[in-house]
């Protein structure tokens, strides 16, 4: 009823053009009798056609609003806004009471039956309290434990998010870990493969000789053009399938006055070795003119442990041009080849030769040499024992012409080639088989050579002389660290 009387008081307020510029706007929406009476009774009857007609209700009056818009009766039209902002507040308030009560009774039924199930639950689990503060007191003790139940619950649950963020981490540091081992595997492979590329293995069965026998191994320098150490022709150990009672038994040597052309190891298990046996290099070899070849033969109980080479330093590849052996036995061979080139010599104390490895190639000789040596020992020996260098020292006495005193000379082996370098000489060898000295003892000659282990020559004014009252001439080899006024040469 209050939205029809504001309606009521708003028409009272129309003049009567407002009341024809009314029922003109509504035009035909109502009927036409009541269009044409524009009397305030005739507008009444206008309202009711506009409600029968549901273009009008309490609720919803937009139609209205905007009639009085067109004919610009603004004063009603903001009248009718300003019920219809007030209406809808109203509305909104009702509402939410309605459902606060709602929530109300519904929280009360909610708490009701919460009292109903836990007086039904202590009924159940208690025997009956006689007093009120019994009771009270058993209600305190449920709730404790209720509130201790749901503090456990909350720390079971944080720490169940602490684990869990420690396994995502752990999971990471797993994964990188594995990152990193996988490609710390893949460098080592790709190491071992340049490592097998570079140096060629050993025959298995020596190697496993050498480890089942106690068998300790000493690895010689590599002599000569090194570098082509990767291009070995030859290789005794696998070639010729060594194992450690196979011993070298002699030496086939090619030679000429000036140059070393071949070189071949003979081994007691009389397999031959490929670099003979193959055509190819055969070919290669037989182009070599050598003028010179023997067989250096080794006796049942020797073996050779001591070898001297002479190494090419006019020519860039540095080939070996001769070479030298010695023997357990004393034995000492005579240069195969030429003894005109840089002295280097090789012994470790108590080993023996046990194979060589190398490269010759097609005519240039002998390129590369490299020995490996064994010695049979202890396992204490191998672990606290180190090879040791030996060289070879001549010593002999004669009477000095000077002052015609007594003198003891003794000296570590060289070539003249080293020698006539060092201390500025000229001329020629002394002998084609004469052995080459330095002193290392305050008296007697800088240099000295010795011919067949009987004869002593001295350099004087570019020649070689003999000394006629040199006596006990005597060789040995003795620890290279024993021999310290020298260097290595």
């Amino acid at each position: 009823m209050e939205f029809r009387s504001l309606l009521i008081k708003l028409f009272n307020q129309l003049t009567n053009n407002d009341r024809q510029a009314l029922h003109f706007a509504v035009g035909n929406k109502v009927p036409r009798k009541d269009r044409d009476n524009c009397t305030p009774s005739g507008s009444l009857n206008l309202l009711d056609s506009l409600f029968d007609r549901n273009l009008i209700t309490e609720q919803n009056f937009d139609y209205l609003i905007n009639i009085f818009e067109q004919i610009n009766c603004n004063d009603a039209s903001e009248q009718l806004k300003e019920y219809k902002l007030h209406s809808i507040k109203i509305s909104n308030t009702e509402q939410i009471l309605s459902e606060s009560s709602l929530i109300d009774k519904s929280v009360l039924n909610i708490e009701d039956d919460k009292m109903r199930s836990f007086s039904n639950d202590v009924s159940r689990q208690f025997p009956p309290l006689s007093s009120i503060s019994e009771l009270e007191h058993s209600m305190l003790r449920s709730n404790t434990n209720t509130f201790s139940e749901e503090t456990y619950n909350f720390n079971e649950h944080e720490r169940k998010q602490s684990l869990s963020i420690i396994l995502k981490v752990l999971n990471q540091k797993r994964i990188l870990f594995s990152i990193v081992l996988i490609i710390i595997t893949t460098l080592s492979i790709i190491l071992c493969f340049i490592l097998f590329q570079s140096f060629s293995i050993e025959s298995s069965k020596l190697d496993d000789a050498i480890s089942s026998q106690n068998i300790k191994q000493s690895k010689g320098l590599q002599y000569g053009d090194y570098s082509l150490i990767q291009n070995e022709t030859f290789n005794d150990a696998k070639d010729r399938e060594l194992s450690y009672s196979d011993r070298c038994i002699g030496v086939e040597l090619k030679w000429s006055s000036n140059a070393l052309f071949s070189i071949q190891f003979l081994y007691s298990n009389d397999r031959p070795s490929s670099l003979h046996t193959t055509t190819t290099q055969s070919k290669e070899l037989s182009i070599l003119s050598s003028q010179f070849s023997s067989i250096f033969m080794l006796n049942s109980n020797e073996e050779i442990n001591k070898i001297n080479l002479y190494q090419n330093l006019h020519q860039t590849n540095f080939n070996i041009v001769g070479i030298q052996f010695y023997t357990t036995n004393g034995r000492k061979t005579n240069v195969f080849g030429s003894n005109d080139g840089h002295f280097i010599t090789e012994s470790f104390e108590y080993y023996t030769f046990g194979y060589a490895r190398g490269r010759q190639k097609k005519e240039k000789g002998v390129e590369m040499l490299q020995f490996i040596w064994f010695k049979q020992s202890s396992m204490e020996e191998q672990i606290a024992t180190v090879s040791r260098k030996m060289l070879e020292m001549c010593e002999f006495t004669y009477t000095s012409l000077q002052d015609l005193k007594f003198v003891h000379a003794n000296g570590i082996e060289s070539s003249w080639y080293d020698l006539k370098r060092k201390f500025n000489r000229q001329g020629v060898e002394c002998d084609s088989t004469a052995s080459y000295y330095e002193k290392i003892s305050k008296r007697g000659p800088e240099l000295f050579a010795i011919v067949n282990n009987t004869s002593v020559f001295y350099h004087d004014n570019n020649k070689w002389s003999k000394y006629r009252s040199a006596a006990n001439i005597t060789c040995n080899l003795i620890p290279w660290s024993d021999t310290n006024p020298l260097k290595e040469p």
